[in-house]
């Protein structure tokens, strides 16, 4: 067991090829396409990839000649590894920096299928917001990290009275008894 989460942590490489798979769960992706996309030579990938896929993390197949790369989200510590990367260096960490730009935002965070860790293909991420900021900042600041990580964004924004009088609703019931990823505040600032 040590030499596997010896495999798992000792890389730079390793972590931002954990850092992509885990940030596109269903998609497949060859090396050639992953050195582009991360500025890394393909010799130096391909032996990380190994090693992941030995230790089965990662699944790979051949297509036209050509190995893709997955994720294994049959793999036991799959759930646990998305978990601890999204709060963070994944997605939660990412969206972290974006939000701390937008100006007088109070309370962040990330609910629905991301936080529950059970999105799929196309799923959305859902934010939270709770704050008096300036709308167009935020869409900016939205807008770019669409891009970034070829996702849909869904923001709820609220003033803080707004949520204040929101609180006996079933949809703030609902955010509020489900997990969530918070990017700036915590629970206890709700």
């Amino acid at each position: 067991m040590k030499g596997h989460l010896n495999r798992l942590f000792s890389s730079t490489v390793r972590a931002e090829l954990l850092a992509l798979f885990l940030s596109h769960p269903t998609e497949g992706f060859y090396l050639h396409g992953l050195a582009k996309e991360l500025g890394k030579r393909p010799s130096s990938l391909q032996r990380e990839l190994e090693n992941l896929e030995r230790i089965g993390l990662l699944t790979s197949s051949k297509e036209a000649n050509v190995r893709y790369y997955r994720i294994d989200q049959d793999c036991p510590i799959y759930p646990d590894l998305k978990a601890i990367f999204l709060k963070t260096v994944g997605i939660g960490d990412f969206l972290r920096q974006r939000m701390s730009s937008v100006k007088d935002v109070q309370i962040c965070f990330i609910y629905g299928s991301v936080a529950k860790g059970n999105e799929e293909i196309g799923s959305d991420i859902d934010i939270m917001i709770i704050g008096r900021l300036d709308l167009d900042e935020l869409s900016r600041a939205i807008d770019e990290a669409e891009e970034s990580l070829r996702r849909e964004i869904n923001c709820t924004v609220f003033t803080p009275e707004e949520w204040e009088q929101k609180q006996g609703t079933s949809f703030v019931r609902q955010i509020r008894a489900q997990p969530k990823i918070y990017l700036i505040g915590s629970e206890d600032a709700l």
